[in-house]
């Protein structure tokens, strides 16, 4: 649980203050153990419009979530500073902000996905735009690529909200069960009323009647 701290508490990334005469303000929150101030680099490989898209972000960031001028002007400080220390020039840096007007809708045109090879891809951009064909670029290899997932696979029969299946000894019949609890749990709920024979709490100990089932809780899809 989160408690106020001198009049002030963040959610989101929102930090809620009041005011001296008891407004309610809010400004930019940034949680001092993990964030780095690492944005996209601009030295990294990837199209133009990316790296602007950086500046922008913050930007509105900054006037969606500001709502006083002072708290305003010290975020512009920090993201005057930002990109420099991620390799941006300066002149990618404007402002003040520029407030964000109504976009006007565009006719419906070709979209094209391209990967992202510097100088190839900007040329073929180039062509297609002149076609009247609207092209986005993606990297061609990202770091997450690389590194894969830095997280511990679950074991099969600890995962939750699953769909599984429970084949038959006998024949090609199978039970399909769902749940959303650990699937290891289920699976012993599944045993102990076999063990048991409460043929009035599962379909599976009413089939124990006719013939033992194969296995128990053998996983065949996972919900999202």
């Amino acid at each position: 649980m989160e408690t106020e701290t001198n009049g002030s508490i963040p959610f989101l990334d929102v930090l809620v203050k009041i005011g001296t005469t008891g407004q309610i303000r809010t400004s930019v929150y940034r949680k001092t153990t993990t964030h780095t101030g690492r944005y996209l680099n601009y030295r990294s490989e990837h199209p133009l419009q990316h790296k602007r898209s950086v500046m922008n972000a913050m930007l509105h960031r900054t006037d969606a979530i500001c709502n006083d001028e002072e708290d305003k002007q010290a975020e512009i400080s920090i993201i005057k500073t930002s990109p420099i220390e991620n390799g941006y020039p300066e002149h990618m840096i404007r402002f003040p902000i520029k407030r964000c007007k109504p976009k006007k809708r565009e006719e419906t045109r070709s979209l094209a996905v391209l990967p992202y090879y510097p100088g190839l891809t900007d040329k073929l951009k180039r062509c297609l735009m002149s076609h009247n064909i609207k092209v986005v670029s993606k990297p061609l290899r990202k770091i997450g690529d690389i590194l894969g997932s830095t997280k511990d696979s679950i074991n099969t029969n600890l995962r939750q909200g699953v769909i599984y299946s429970i084949p038959c000894h006998d024949c090609d019949q199978r039970y399909i069960g769902e749940t959303k609890r650990c699937l290891e749990t289920r699976h012993k709920e599944h045993m102990v009323d076999v063990r048991y024979r409460r043929f009035d709490r599962s379909a599976v100990t009413r089939r124990v009647q006719l013939g033992p089932f194969h296995g128990l809780a053998t996983v065949v899809s996972f919900r999202i």
